[in-house]
């Protein structure tokens, strides 16, 4: 083997040797993705443990009652004639069933269509009291006449969009 060969074949080995390392103690660091569960344990007990008190019914050292001294035979029943049975009754009427009800494919192009309901809006247009401090309510003419130029853009642009509602 010349030079370049043992290089080689010391590399390969080593990096076999690095990779059986990491088959080994790789999955000690490695986090379980299972959590451990705690559960109780559970104990189990015999069924004829548990059955073994009820299955005697009665106390074991009960006396039977003493037997009856002279039992007397049972007078004859007189033979009773059978009643004749109740006139049968009429139970409810049963009623009629419902027809189904069809509809023809003409009577609903018939129907006239609806439009769709719009909204009632007043186009009165309403002003609202002012509020404030008593020198705001003192204004000069410039403000009112910019107040009235303003209030009159306000209106045009409310009907504007009314007749568009239209």
């Amino acid at each position: 083997m010349d030079r370049l060969q043992k290089k080689c074949f010391i590399a390969a080995t080593g990096f076999h040797l690095f990779l059986v390392v990491i088959l080994f103690v790789g999955p000690a660091f490695l986090l379980s993705d299972q959590k451990r569960l705690d559960l109780q344990m559970i104990d189990v007990i015999p069924y004829k443990i548990i059955e073994a008190p009820f299955v005697g019914v009665g106390a074991p050292n009960v006396k039977p009652p003493p037997p009856s001294e002279q039992q007397k035979p049972a007078p004859p029943v007189p033979e009773a004639k059978p009643a004749p049975p109740p006139p049968a009754r009429d139970e409810a009427p049963p009623k009629p069933e419902p027809k189904p009800v069809t509809r023809d494919r003409d009577a609903i192009e018939d129907e006239k269509p609806t439009k769709p309901r719009l909204p009632n809006i007043s186009k009165k247009l309403v002003t609202r009291p002012k509020t404030g401090d008593t020198a705001k309510n003192t204004s000069t003419s410039k403000n009112t006449e910019t107040d009235t130029r303003q209030n009159s853009k306000e209106v045009a642009a409310l009907q504007s969009t009314l007749r568009s509602l239209k």
